[in-house]
């Protein structure tokens, strides 16, 4: 799956980024949302970064890992130029103290995946940085897979620490999920 999306090619990544984030602006979740975590796509990952010109008064905030650090912090940006390459050379927000945003502020989680499978669990890249914060976040938060059409499955394996989504949103169609507090198993 990770060397298809990096064969995907620019213009079909931005097509695709575009459809994904048009589904977003539809969603009552970024409608109602105050604070949205989502990511700058990197290695051919579908790009929810492109949403930030459509902000309006929400609060954007996007993650970065610190080295020594194992949790993902999340630094309020406004537009996706501001980003620079991070650990991994991942597109990450410039580290101010004044911009961090705590987990407990964000409304909707945009989340990156390797694979999603129809009961919304998330196949990510294996070091879990999205699974530690997801867990700490407000049980009212939303977790929405932002995913290619393409990278929806029949079956992503899980461990007991892997969390599920309540959303993935792809290119085609968004797939909305019953509330964690009413499914098991992801």
């Amino acid at each position: 799956m990770i060397e298809r999306r990096r064969r995907f090619g620019s213009a079909a990544v931005r097509s695709a980024s575009e459809a994904i984030c048009d589904r977003v602006r539809e969603l009552p979740e970024w409608q109602h949302a105050g604070t949205v975590a989502l990511y700058a796509g990197w290695g051919g990952e579908a790009d929810p970064s492109l949403l930030a010109a459509w902000a309006d008064s929400r609060r954007l905030a996007f993650p970065t890992v610190l080295p020594g650090e194992p949790l993902l912090r999340f630094f309020r940006v406004t537009r996706p130029e501001e980003l620079k390459p991070g650990t991994f050379g991942i597109p990450a927000p410039p580290v101010e103290d004044d911009n961090e945003v705590a987990i407990p502020e964000i409304d909707l989680f945009l989340v990156p995946g390797v694979a999603f499978d129809g009961a919304g669990r998330r196949l990510g890249m294996g070091k879990g940085y999205y699974d530690q914060i997801l867990a700490t976040a407000r049980p009212d938060a939303t977790r929405a897979g932002i995913a290619f059409a393409w990278q929806l499955v029949g079956l992503v394996p899980v461990e007991p620490h892997d969390l599920g989504m309540d959303l993935v949103v792809t290119d085609e169609r968004v797939l909305r999920l019953p509330r964690r507090s009413e499914r098991t198993g992801a």
